[in-house]
């Protein structure tokens, strides 16, 4: 991944420019996650948010908060996709394994809606829970080095849980919102990693996108979605067009 210097600014540009995605480190300051996690965390606990059975989540669509970091990282964003762009809007997704709930979080594969033309996903938060032991072994014995799954007190990772997304690099056409297929096992598959306060910058409507069921051995883990779409993108007429077709 790279940091948001502006060298690694330039870099990550480049990365981008070739692969249509770039993992950026360090995107928020502890401080600043620390905030999140208890703004949001409150939300969750008063039932203010609605919970999602079918994919394990509750969903808060531009809060005032979500808004602001929406519109402060659009320029340092514009460095990356290299071209002049404008906020769409935010979208917190929280996940969380629930007792009692037989639905495990996860993310189908798909592409995205054309006011998602590029999406900032930022792990704002994640915690990690005692699991039983045969939950533990299974997890690291099916893990690569990087998900390995560290005995000790909870949280294992002070970094927070790794939960990837994964990134198909083929092009995927038609440019439309849709579930879409598994892409098949020799599909070049981008494994993006995050811990807390790290971020994935992606084509979502050019590439399947998604997540497997959060591992055993995590409790939760929230991701602040932040949209950006070229400048010359016209709202009005997205909306107008989306009463006939709410599918683009």
């Amino acid at each position: 991944g790279y940091g948001l210097d502006e060298a690694g600014l330039r870099r990550a540009g480049a990365f981008f420019a070739a692969h249509g995605y770039v993992v950026l480190r360090d995107v928020l300051h502890d401080f600043e996650m620390a905030e999140l996690r208890e703004m949001y965390s409150a939300e969750i606990a008063d039932n203010r948010l609605a919970h999602d059975e079918l994919l394990g989540r509750a969903t808060s669509y531009n809060d005032r908060v979500g808004m602001f970091l929406n519109q402060l990282w659009r320029r340092d964003m514009e460095k990356v996709i290299g071209v002049p762009c404008k906020h769409a809007y935010s979208f917190l997704c929280h996940y969380e394994a629930l007792n009692g709930v037989a639905s495990v979080p996860f993310l189908k594969p798909h592409t995205d809606r054309e006011d998602n033309q590029y999406t900032l996903s930022i792990q704002v938060y994640s915690d990690e829970r005692e699991a039983p032991k045969r939950m533990r072994g299974a997890a690291e014995a099916a893990a690569t080095p990087l998900d390995a799954v560290r005995p000790g007190a909870v949280p294992a990772d002070p970094r927070g849980v790794l939960w990837p997304i994964f990134v198909d690099q083929r092009l995927t056409l038609p440019p439309r919102s849709s579930w879409r297929p598994m892409p098949p096992a020799t599909a070049p598959l981008a494994r993006c990693a995050m811990h807390d306060g790290d971020a994935l910058l992606f084509k979502g409507r050019e590439h399947v996108h998604y997540r497997n069921r959060l591992p055993p051995t995590a409790q939760r883990v929230a991701s602040l979605l932040l949209h950006f779409v070229d400048e010359e993108f016209s709202f009005f007429d997205y909306f107008e067009r989306q009463k006939l077709d709410p599918s683009i």
